[in-house]
């Protein structure tokens, strides 16, 4: 178990080291993906006739691949198969050989869990089917075991993924195995058998994660028309600019109760100034990379231009623009979260 310990640590920093600062993009819809890693049997104990003896196995290795569909709402439903494969290290003495292979088709039930960061931890359970199969299993003065029995078998599941692109996450996370209680036959056939036993290992894995489905399209830029000309008035007397600003939270581009009374303070001055130019500019702090603050700063300019169009500003009046990361309002480090940076800039003239 030591060295399976020390391995562990390595694959957990290593995946560590590889963490993006970006999200996870709010989709649904299917994906596939796979995992491998360091597999570690539990020493068991089991009867043959009336003895009650021990196995140890020694750290070995585990590739899983699963095809899965993201409800949304932090919900997730897989089909998994995997492969486990241990060599025998003790058998009734240290010269013990042999090895054990299982096979496993599980159904898992996933829940990510949302901590506004940029990892997502998750937890799952997951049942299915076991083959557990004993390869020239032996040790001193023992018989020969060999053979194969097919159990109900289950799984927990607890990890983190954290997002390399917008369709690719990494993955690292532990699984607890357990097969049912099954029997070996020694060979040749005939003398005492191996019962009760039941396989269970402790996993570590890091794997990638592929979603199926396509990003929600950013919308083009579109040239405003140029508006329509205004009955002649006197001129008014000349005013600066009016500017609001519009907050959202982290990685966010819904408005906010907040920013929404925001948003109706401006269109409110604009109809009473008779406003003929509005401009909503986007910017995202310095907590992503560069190119997902641009498309961020983008969806929070659209979702203000929706929201002014909805309360009566009209379409042509109205001009966005996103800036990303490049115009902060408060000056930090790349990667720091700061709730000034992520805004709307609204100028109306």
């Amino acid at each position: 178990m030591s060295r399976f310990s020390d391995w562990s640590a390595v694959i957990i920093a290593v995946a560590g080291l590889t963490l993006s600062s970006g999200a996870t993009a709010e989709e649904q819809g299917p994906y596939v993906g796979f995992g491998i890693g360091l597999h570690q049997p539990n020493d068991r104990t089991f009867n043959t006739g009336a003895t009650r003896s021990e196995i140890e196995f020694g750290d070995s290795g585990v590739g899983i691949g699963y095809f899965g569909y993201d409800f949304g709402d932090m919900m997730r439903a897989e089909i998994e198969l995997g492969f486990r494969r241990a060599g025998v290290e003790d058998f009734a003495g240290p010269q013990a050989i042999g090895s054990q292979n299982q096979l496993t088709a599980l159904g898992n039930i996933l829940m990510d869990v949302d901590i506004d960061a940029a990892i997502t931890p998750y937890l799952g359970l997951g049942a299915g089917l076991g083959k557990t199969k004993w390869e020239t299993v032996t040790g001193v003065g023992t018989p020969t075991y060999e053979g194969s029995n097919t159990k109900f078998t289950w799984q927990a599941i607890a990890g983190f993924s954290a997002p390399l692109t917008e369709q690719v996450n990494l993955t690292v996370d532990y699984r607890y195995v357990q097969s049912g209680k099954m029997r070996f036959e020694t060979l040749p056939t005939g003398g005492t058998s191996v019962d009760r036993y039941n396989p269970q290992s402790h996993n570590i894995m890091v794997g990638l994660r592929f979603n199926l489905w396509e990003p929600t399209p950013k919308p083009t830029p579109v040239a405003q028309p140029a508006p329509a000309p205004r009955p002649p008035a006197p001129a008014p007397a000349p005013r600066l600019p009016e500017k609001f600003i519009v907050f959202f939270d982290w990685d966010k581009s819904n408005l906010t109760t907040t920013a929404q009374q925001i948003v109706n303070d401006a269109q409110a001055y604009a109809n009473r100034e008779g406003a003929v130019r509005i401009a909503a500019t986007g910017h995202a702090d310095r907590s992503g990379s560069t190119a997902y603050n641009l498309g961020l700063s983008e969806r929070r300019a659209q979702a203000v231009r929706a929201e002014l169009i909805r309360l009566g500003i009209p379409t042509n009046e109205i001009a966005i623009m996103w800036k990303g990361e490049s115009e902060n309002l408060a000056a930090t480090n790349d990667g720091v979260r700061e709730p000034q940076n992520r805004r709307v800039e609204i100028v109306i003239e």
